[in-house]
C-alpha cells in the first residue's frame, strides 16, 4: 500500500515538472488597410500537456496603456484573442492555478507563420 501511496506522489511531481512553453504563431492587425482600426488578432500554441487550469493573460501594449485579456487553450493548446492594440505590441503570459511558474512571450504587429 505504501508503494501503491509513493508511486502515485512520485507521478504528480513528474506530470507537474513536465517542461512547457508558450508560442506565438502570428499576431497581426485585422484591417490593415487603415490604421484606425487597432484590432489585432493573436494567436498562438501552448507546447506541453495543457491542463484545465492553464490561463493565458493576454496584455495588449504592455506599460503605461496596456489593457489585459484573458483567453483558455484549447485540449491541443492552441488560441486566439481579439484585442485593442494602440501600438502594435502583445505580451502572453501562460499561468495555471496548479503552478507558481509562468512562461511569458512577446510580439509585435505583423507577425506571421
Amino acid at each position: 500500500m505504501k508503494f501503491l501511496i509513493s508511486a502515485a506522489i512520485l507521478l504528480a511531481i513528474a506530470n507537474t515538472a513536465q517542461a512547457r512553453d508558450l508560442k506565438i504563431l502570428s499576431f497581426v492587425r485585422i484591417n490593415p488597410a487603415t490604421t484606425q482600426d487597432q484590432a489585432h488578432e493573436v494567436c498562438g500554441q501552448v507546447i506541453g500537456q495543457v491542463t484545465v487550469n492553464d490561463r493565458l493573460l493576454v496584455t495588449a501594449d504592455p506599460g503605461k496603456y496596456e489593457g489585459f485579456y484573458v483567453t483558455l487553450p484549447t485540449e491541443k493548446g492552441y488560441f486566439c484573442q481579439i484585442i485593442r492594440s494602440l501600438h502594435g505590441r502583445v505580451q502572453v503570459e501562460l499561468k495555471s492555478f496548479a503552478s507558481t511558474r509562468s512562461v511569458i512571450r512577446t510580439a509585435s504587429s505583423g507577425l506571421k507563420r
